[in-house]
């Protein structure tokens, strides 16, 4: 049946209609990226190297980002020119115009673009062999935020003048030639167009920004043309008769190598730097747009696809691409095609929209006045600033805790920024590599024990009885939680040693039986090598001859950290390391067992529901009370439903969960027989705050709101004693709730 829809006129219609809007949206998005990058990037040759230059751009998009998505499979991402690239590239070419034989040529920039791309394919290849992919997720954020907000300020720096009304690239070096000559017109050109594309995002999230600059901008400039302020306004897109590039001279083009050791290492040096940059963004850009149903993020398969993308645009002599969030952000929005992770119309779509444009629509570009263009990279430029960096400013100017983290983030970003703004972003990239080390090593060598804690304080997420709470905490000094973070790896292995290390134990006097156990929470555990593992292992091996059980815990089955510790469990057979999925399953777990052999309450004694009631009124509770028998995975109440009911389990177990945004099941807490829940909803009246589910069969205690009125005309005694045992029953609640929080900071 399935099979039968997919293959029918009306569900394939809309499916396609919907794919072609979106690589619409997606082709004008990758236009004017293309055609701001190409400006960018071969702006120091001047005008006569635009054609080259938005053929280069058109080209990445089409046949390396094309391929680029062939090889990457299971996941809609698209590649292309990035403001890292082209950034990169015009420093390259700069670099050129300094060399005797390259000044003023295109040949020699030509093949040094395309030797950039090969060089940056290598490496992203070499890298994915080399199962690397995922050290690039491990660079210090700070660092990481430094290289966004340099690439934003060059790429808004490169294209000012254009704002301002001249025609050339800008350098901050240059900074006085800006302001000769300035055009009126130019300048409320770039403004109107940047406020109108900013302004449409805040009242449609999903607008193309720079589509709509750009398209305001021009409007703008063509109606003060005819108004007669032609003086005003800044040049137009600088291209001549024909918009297809001149055929290079391709003896002209091999003789570029014979330029000498300088050309060569000026091409490897911008390779390196473009490798590192555009794969550590088409990581962070990939990861941004993950969604529960995407397939896990890979790094070494994401370098792999960028590598053949970059391969592929190298021969057909295009720009470096990596993955473009914006151009992404439309095709991800469209259905994607039964059989392909990648839906097939919207690509040929936004494929043909450049072809067209790009091959065909010379004299339409040749309408396009430069302001404009600067408007549009300034809202390209707004989404690669890091949007945290505001906020670490603020704190790191305002007193208080958070002000010493916040100037350790800027110390770090603010000298990439500057290095990359005054001498290049090839030093930035080196001194960013270098803080990167720092910062490791620093966290490497900081301590692996965050907290420590024991089950007197610390708790399940299961609501026990007020006698079971009692016993836990006099107990619960057994267990100690000892909450580890950072790297376990040879270099920490003498603090993971302490943090694990107790006394010989004795028997506690009076408690029986006088076992102990301690609890290493992992979650906050970066890594674990081989020689953590062993050392966890021969940790468990001593603590189980002393009496104490060692348990680990906050590692989930698949997850990698496990590995190692799995594979020394196997190794040395021991059977006193035991591995729990999270922190709370195993805490229940070590709760049951020091609550094993205690005396149960009878099912129908009323003073267990609600504590601190007199039994002769507890025994008057009987009719007012309903039962309810559940069934396992039966539901008891859902998210959102009207609260007119407390309830009190006779036996069973209950759940409350709210939906995660990934939709998993998040456990608040759990019920078992004797506790009561939903006290607040019988009070206030208001809808529930989470779902409530039975775990196993058992049976359920309902005191509604109606009975709860009823009881107070018939039985105002009982309605009081009532009232008071629920307020208790929440103050203690509230109380254990308090005490957790404080043990948990």
């Amino acid at each position: 049946m399935t099979a039968g829809l997919a293959a029918s006129p009306q569900r394939r219609g809309p499916a396609v209609g919907a794919q072609v809007l979106a690589g619409l949206d997606a082709g004008l998005v990758a236009t004017c990226l293309a055609l701001l990058y190409a400006l960018v990037a071969y702006g120091p040759l001047g005008r006569a190297a635009l054609p080259m230059a938005l053929h280069a751009a058109a080209a990445s998009f089409v046949v390396g980002g094309l391929v680029a998505a062939a090889v990457q499979g299971g996941r809609v991402t698209i590649s292309g020119p990035t403001a890292t690239g082209a950034l990169v590239v015009a420093a390259l070419v700069g670099e050129l115009q300094g060399m005797d034989g390259a000044a003023g040529r295109l040949e020699p920039a030509i093949v040094a673009v395309t030797g950039v791309c090969a060089i940056t394919a290598v490496l992203q290849g070499l890298l994915a062999r080399l199962h690397l992919g995922v050290a690039l997720k491990f660079l210090p954020y700070p660092v990481v935020s430094g290289f966004a907000n340099a690439i934003g300020a060059l790429l808004v720096i490169s294209v000012l003048p254009a704002a301002l009304g001249h025609d050339f690239p800008g350098r901050l070096m240059h900074l006085a030639s800006w302001f000769h000559e300035l055009k009126p017109g130019a300048i409320g050109v770039a403004l109107a167009g940047t406020v109108a594309g900013w302004s449409v995002t805040r009242w449609w999230a999903r607008a193309p920004a720079v589509v709509v600059a750009l398209l305001v901008g021009t409007l703008i400039h063509h109606g003060l043309d005819h108004a007669g302020f032609s003086s005003a306004l800044g040049p137009m897109l600088p291209l001549g008769a024909s918009g297809r590039p001149d055929g290079p001279d391709v003896a002209a083009m091999a003789s570029s190598w014979q330029l000498g050791w300088g050309y060569g290492l000026a091409i490897l040096k911008a390779g390196l730097v473009t490798a590192v940059l555009n794969s550590l963004f088409a990581m962070v850009n990939s990861a941004r747009m993950c969604e529960a149903s995407d397939p896990p993020l890979e790094g070494d398969r994401l370098l792999l696809s960028q590598g053949a993308g970059n391969l592929a645009t190298a021969l057909v002599g295009g720009l470096p691409v990596s993955v473009v969030g914006s151009v992404t952000a439309p095709l991800r929005r469209a259905p994607i095609g039964a059989r392909s992770a990648h839906p097939p119309w919207a690509l040929s779509t936004m494929a043909g929209v450049l072809v067209l444009l790009f091959g065909f629509g010379h004299e339409l570009l040749r309408q396009l006045p430069m302001a404009a263009v600067a408007a549009s990279v300034f809202l390209g430029a707004k989404a690669l600033f890091d949007a945290a960096t505001p906020g670490h400013v603020r704190l790191a100017l305002r007193p208080g805790p958070a002000r010493r983290e916040a100037l350790g983030h800027l110390a770090l970003g603010v000298p990439v920024v500057a290095v990359a703004l005054l001498h290049s972003l090839a030093v930035a990239l080196l001194i960013g590599a270098v803080a990167a080390l720092v910062l490791l090593t620093v966290e490497l060598r900081r301590g692996v024990v965050v907290a420590r804690s024991d089950l007197a304080v610390h708790r399940s997420r299961r609501v026990r009885t007020e006698a079971q709470s009692q016993r836990l905490k006099i107990e619960g000094a057994r267990v100690r939680i000892v909450e580890l973070g950072h790297w376990l790896y040879f270099g920490t292995v003498d603090d993971l040693t302490d943090a694990v290390h107790l006394p010989t134990l004795e028997a506690d006097a009076g408690l029986d039986p006088p076992g102990r156990w301690l609890v290493l929470d992992l979650r906050r555990v970066a890594g674990i090598d081989l020689t953590a593992a062993r050392a966890l292992a021969q940790a468990g091996e001593r603590l189980h001859a002393q009496g104490t059980r060692l348990v680990l815990a906050g590692l989930a089955a698949g997850d990698q950290r496990r590995g190692p510790l799995e594979l020394m469990q196997a190794m040395r057979q021991n059977p006193a390391l035991v591995l729990w999925p999270t922190l709370d399953d195993a805490l229940e777990s070590l709760e049951d067992e020091l609550l094993r052999g205690m005396p149960q309450p009878a099912p129908d004694a009323a003073q267990q529901l609600l504590p601190g009631m007199p039994v002769e009124l507890a025994a008057r509770l009987g009719p007012y009370l309903l039962r309810r028998t559940l069934a396992a995975g039966e539901t008891v109440f859902t998210l959102g439903s009207e609260a007119d009911a407390m309830y009190m389990l006779a036996s069973g177990s209950v759940r409350l969960w709210v939906p995660s945004r990934t939709g998993e099941q998040i456990r608040l807490l759990s019920f078992g027989p004797f506790v009561g829940f939903g006290e607040l909803g019988l009070m206030d009246g208001g809808s529930r705050s989470a779902h409530a589910r039975a775990d196993e069969p058992g049976e359920l205690l309902v005191l509604t709101r109606a009975a709860l009125e009823r009881m107070a005309d018939d039985d105002p005694p009982l309605h009081a004693a009532v009232l008071k045992a629920i307020a208790l029953r929440l103050a203690v609640r509230l109380r254990d709730t308090t005490a957790q929080l404080g043990a948990a900071w």
